[in-house]
């Protein structure tokens, strides 16, 4: 009952009272009749006071039941939001179920477990639908007995089986649900997780075995003492290194303080002193007494035990026995002695540096190789690298601090004068206690001297190898079990195969059966016998090319005399054979030049008087003369005598050539007009020109008569027809190509090939096809001497032929000529000769033939010249000083007895530097070297006409006049 409303229950008795009380008063002093009136207003008045009253108390009651109510409200929202703030922030789970199970709410926290975004999703599902079958089974169990019971299960732990597959642990408390009558409706549920504890425990658990395990497997002595040194605690290491059965026994043995195990005075003060000052110690080595007497090294780590307010209780500490690191350190520290005795006596440079690069040690070899004393390098940065090298030392620096060793690495370094040598650098890292890579420790090897003698050989063996690739012989080397060790590029291609296929293969692997036979019954016969085998053979290439080889083999010894096995040349002598075959041919051609030359020279002179005295004869006849006919047949005779010795001159390469500029073009042409007039027509003749061919330097009568030969050759090879090709070429050969002829040259030159399609010329007579007089035609038919001056012809200018033939086939014949210049405009027509002039001048001439000087003699004073006369040298010289400057030209001969006309000239030099000399001979001007041809302004050809020798001597004065002009 609230203030009010007793406040208005009281105000009413006290009216009703104070009613009564004026009632009776008025009843016992008022009369009867005024006595009800009074009394009607007596109870009224009260009544309606009373009245007044209430509505008053009832009004602010009312007011005072709204602000409750309003106050109310507000503590409900305030609590409902205090309760849904909880519920959406409570670490637990809380759910409300029905009878049924079903869920009525849950929090978010539970909500989102079950994967609800929102909790209201929830209402009317059961356990089934988030749980595992079997857990739904043991909560609605438990859940059952609390509706049935009222009493509540608190703080059951348990697994959680979700229908997901987790696994997870949670305590979980159930509350009977109770309506406002108290009847029990459903359960509450609070549940929270506590899988993280339970792992935590499970984990603390373990780590707890796990640190006792240690603590009783310790491969170290685990203890814990008082101040005074007392044992508290020790493990079974402890006791054992102390030489105890047990952690018991160890403890009973030492109760007092006073017991304790330091063999030196002083080191347990020591131990508390240091423990005191630092609060722990790492590593205190000491040597300490077991229980039977003996001796040990211990480390010891340890700390002082401290209270919660710091003050010191105890000590506790791990125990490691060092004895036999500490023999290990003095066997060590022994071989360290030796080990720097070792390095000092190196003599290779021994340093170490830090993985700044800083030299930490330095050894006395160091110091003599690179010349800087300990004192100058420690601690600084080496300085042994180049500048040029600084990247490439760097690049060995770090793959050194990451572990990496190197050995014998070549590299230049520097010495303290500035000088490089080559060293050979073995380098390694070098470790801390911890595995770390601390430094780097270096050997260098002074290589200065290896390397140059390396040097030396490597050059030496790429020149031996270069040399034998150079080799075109074929060579090899084979062990003694018949494999090949080595061979060259030559013997590579014969086979086929590269080096590297050869080498370590048989005979049998290099070639194909029925060869390889023969060559390992060679092999064996030189390996069993000793004797060199030399022979000749015929060999194929993979090419299909053939060729004749030398094949010398041969046993080769190792420096102890020892047989290693046989080497094998093969030389090529095909083009060998068929240049000395051509040489042969060649010989034997200018054998019988010589002797050809030889003739027509002394022929030449005998055509000279003959064709010189019947010419005199012939222009001294008159016209009338019955006679002037039989000396023309007569000159005609000696013409073609003298056309007959020129072919054999020409052969013999003497007669004297006009050489000029010349067109090769411009000879086949002519050649093949006269042809086309005169050959059989079932011949046709082909022509192939460049639009620019390179001139030559020839005669070019000489090489008309040379292209007329060859196509005539070609033309009576083909009797019943064919086809003749003549072609002009600019060629340049190469020195391979210049060794398949004898005569030829690399260079650049002109090719003419003559062709026919006619019957061929065989092996046995190809080889005489040059020989004066041989000819294979009928009498009448030829004299042989066609192919000959060709051939003659040809090597007076410098130049080859060469002949290609097969019988039945055809023959080819190639004439190269050297190159003079380029391509030559048309050359201007013929001058008309004209007679030449006579003159007065005074001559000498000299002739061993009596019947020439006479004929010049002749000769000359017919034209008006004053001739002297010598019969050889000796006699020119004498003359020409008995007319000393009267003389103005000397025609000499140039062979003749006693004094020849070379010398004779060589003479009249010393004698008249000036003097003007004309040489007459059936041999060609070209014989003479050029020392034979200062002061030799002209040259007569033998035989001549009076015409050719006036013309001669006049061209030779008039040039002499013009040049003192």
């Amino acid at each position: 009952m609230n203030l009010p409303r007793c406040a208005f229950l009281l105000l009413l008795g006290v009216l009703v009272f104070l009613a009564v009380v004026e009632a009776f008063w008025l009843a016992t002093h008022l009369p009867a009749g005024d006595r009800l009136s009074m009394e009607a207003l007596v109870v009224s008045l009260p009544l309606l006071v009373l009245l007044a009253c209430w509505l008053l108390v009832e009004r602010r009651r009312l007011a005072y039941l709204h602000a409750e109510q309003r106050q109310l409200t507000e503590t409900l929202l305030r609590e409902q939001h205090l309760w849904n703030t909880l519920m959406d922030n409570a670490p637990d789970r809380v759910y409300f179920k029905d009878a049924q199970g079903r869920f009525l709410w849950i929090n978010p926290t539970l909500a989102r477990r079950f994967g609800l975004n929102d909790p209201d999703q929830v209402a009317g599902q059961t356990d089934a639908a988030f749980y595992a079958a079997e857990f739904v089974q043991r909560a609605q169990a438990e859940e059952r007995q609390v509706m049935e019971t009222g009493q509540p299960l608190l703080a059951v732990e348990g697994q959680v089986h979700w229908a997901d597959g987790a696994v997870t642990w949670a305590v979980t408390t159930t509350l009977p649900f109770r309506d406002p009558q108290g009847q029990i409706i459903g359960i509450v549920g609070f549940s929270r997780d506590v899988t993280e504890r339970k792992r935590n425990e499970e984990a603390l658990r373990q780590a707890e075995a796990k640190y006792r395990g240690i603590f009783e497997n310790a491969v170290e002595g685990i203890y814990q003492t008082t101040l005074d040194g007392r044992f508290l605690t020790a493990n079974p290491m402890l006791a054992r290194m102390y030489g105890f059965a047990s952690s018991e026994e160890l403890l009973a043995a030492f109760a007092t303080p006073e017991e304790h195990f330091y063999a030196e005075p002083g080191r347990r003060a020591e131990f508390i002193r240091l423990i005191r000052e630092r609060g722990s110690l790492s590593g205190f080595e000491s040597l300490v007494r077991r229980r039977d007497g003996s001796l040990i090294w211990v480390s010891e780590n340890a700390r002082m035990l401290l209270t919660e307010d710091g003050t010191p209780v105890g000590f506790e500490g791990m125990v490691v026995e060092i004895t036999e690191r500490k023999r290990a350190e003095e066997t060590l520290h022994k071989a360290n002695d030796a080990l720097r005795a070792i390095i000092q006596a190196s003599p290779l440079a021994i340093f170490t540096i830090d993985l700044q690069g800083l030299i930490q040690t330095w050894n006395a070899a160091a110091e003599r190789i690179f010349g800087w004393t300990e004192a100058e390098v420690l601690r600084l940065p080496t300085p042994l690298v180049p500048a040029d090298k600084r990247s490439e030392y760097q690049e060995l620096l770090e793959r050194l601090r990451g572990g990496q060793t190197f050995a014998g690495v070549q590299a230049l370094r520097q010495r303290k004068d500035g000088s490089l040598i080559d060293v050979s650098l073995s380098a390694a890292p070098l470790y801390d206690a911890h595995g770390e890579v601390n430094g780097i420790t270096v050997v260098a090897a002074d290589i200065t001297d290896i390397k140059r003698t390396e040097q030396a050989l490597i050059q030496e063996r790429a020149l031996l190898r270069g040399l034998i690739d150079s080799i075109p012989d074929l060579i090899f080397y084979k062990n003694n079990s018949g494999t090949y060790v080595g061979c060259n590029a030559a013997f590579e291609k014969y086979v086929g195969k590269r080096a590297e296929e050869i080498i370590g293969a048989t005979t049998i692997a290099a070639f194909p059966p029925g060869r390889h036979e023969h060559y390992q019954e060679q092999d064996q016969k030189v390996l069993t016998t000793g004797q060199p085998l030399r022979q000749e053979e015929w060999i194929e290439y993979p090419d299909g090319r053939r060729a004749l080889v030398e094949v010398v083999k041969t046993l080769f010894f190792g420096p102890d005399g020892r047989v290693l096995g046989l080497i094998g040349i093969g030389r090529d002598i095909t083009e060998r054979t068929r240049l000395e075959e051509q040489l042969r041919l060649a010989q034997k051609m200018e054998a019988v030049g010589q002797l050809a030359g030889g003739v027509a020279h002394d022929f030449n002179t005998r055509l000279t008087a003959i064709l010189g005295n019947v010419s005199l004869l012939i222009a001294a006849a008159a016209e009338d003369d019955p006679n002037r006919d039989v000396l023309r047949e007569t000159e005609q005779a000696a013409a073609r005598a003298a056309d007959l010795t020129r072919q054999l001159l020409g052969y013999s390469r003497q007669t004297l050539l006009q050489l000029e500029p010349t067109d090769l073009t411009t000879a086949v042409d002519e050649t093949v007009g006269i042809l086309r007039r005169t050959i059989d027509p079932r011949i046709v003749v082909e022509v192939r020109n460049p639009a620019r061919l390179w001139s030559v330097q020839a005669d070019r009568g000489q090489l008309n008569q040379v292209v007329l030969n060859l196509c005539i050759n070609a033309r009576d090879a083909m009797p019943d027809g064919g086809r003749l090709h003549l072609e002009t070429a600019n060629v340049t050969l190469d020195a391979g190509q210049a060794r398949r002829h004898l005569d030829a040259r690399a260079g650049e030159f002109v090719r003419l090939r003559v062709r026919d399609t006619g019957h061929g010329i065989p092996p046995e007579i190809r080889a005489r096809i040059f020989d004066p007089f041989f000819t294979t035609k009928g009498p009448g038919k030829g004299t042989g001497l066609g192919l000959a001056m060709v051939f003659g012809i040809i090597k007076q200018h410098q130049g080859w032929i060469e002949c290609h033939s097969e019988v039945s086939k055809g023959t080819d014949f190639d004439i190269y000529l050297p190159r003079f210049g380029d391509a030559l405009a048309k050359a201007p027509a013929p001058v008309p000769e004209k007679t030449p002039d006579g003159g007065s001048e005074t001559i000498l001439l000299v002739d061993d033939e009596a019947v020439i000087r006479n004929l010049g003699k002749t000769i000359l004073q017919r034209y008006g010249y004053k001739v002297l006369l010598a019969e050889d040298g000796l006699a020119a010289l004498e003359v020409y000083e008995n007319h000393r400057g009267t003389i103005d030209l000397v025609i000499l001969d140039l062979t003749m007895p006693r004094l020849s006309g070379r010398d004779a000239l060589r003479r009249l030099l010393q004698i008249d530097p000036n003097v003007r000399v004309v040489y007459s001979s059936g041999y060609s001007a070209e014989q003479l070297a050029e020392d034979g041809r200062q002061g030799v302004l002209g040259f007569v050809n033998k035989p001549y006409r009076p015409q050719d020798l006036a013309a001669a001597v006049r061209r030779v004065l008039d040039q002499a006049r013009n040049a003192v002009c």
